[in-house]
This record gives structure tokens, sequence and C-alpha cells, in this order.
């Protein structure tokens, strides 16, 4: 569910652990408004606001290791370039039970020392 290396990578990346887990929590903070928002857009059909908003949940949770919701996404992206609004709803229904689970992995996580480096 969680790649624990993901924000080590990003600490290396970014040159600062404090800017990576900024960026982890900003992503904790916005979670809930990107999954109403997937809501509302495949509710109403709305295949360009859908896109807007997984595209997004897609890249930031693969930043932070998300690696199970960020494939859940891809399900949902999948059903909605092809044109299949109801499928498309019916996976994205799932999102929110997923990131529950991630959103506690990720700030489980993040209380922990980050103590691995990537290598």
């Amino acid at each position: 569910m969680l790649d624990p290396l993901a924000l080590a990578r990003l600490a290396c990346e970014l040159e600062s652990e404090d800017l990576a887990r900024s960026i982890a929590n900003t992503y904790l903070r916005m979670l809930d408004s990107r999954l109403s928002r997937t809501e509302t857009a495949l509710e109403s059909r709305d295949e360009v606001a859908a896109m807007d908003v997984l595209l997004s949940l897609r890249v930031s949770s693969c930043t932070v290791g998300l690696m199970r919701l960020e494939s859940a996404v891809l399900c949902v992206i999948d059903a909605v370039r092809r044109g299949e609004a109801e499928l498309a709803r019916v996976r994205g229904a799932r999102l929110a039970a997923l990131a529950a689970a991630a959103r506690s992995a990720l700030r489980a996580h993040l209380d922990l020392a980050w103590s691995v480096q990537p290598g």
C-alpha cells in the first residue's frame, strides 16, 4: 500500500526532508477535497473536471508513495478515457475507502523517524 522509500527519495531529490514532509502533509490536507471533487465530477459525468482531479490525485499519490491508491485512480482514469461513465463512477466510489487506509499509512509513516535512505 505504501512505498516507504518514496518520501525518502523525494527528500533526496529536493535535498530537504522538511520539504518532503511538507508535501506529504499538504497531500493529506487536500485528499478529502480531491476525493469530493472526483465524486462530483464523476456523478455529473464531467470528463474534463474528472480527468483534472484524477490526474492530480494520481501523481500526488505516487509522489508520497501511496501505490495502491494510485493504481485505483488509474483504473478510474482508464474508465473515463474509454467513455465508461458508470464504471468510472463505481470505481471512483471505491476510492474513499482506499484513501482512508492510505491516509492512515502515510500518517503513521510521517510519525516515524526517516532512518532508511534510498540507495
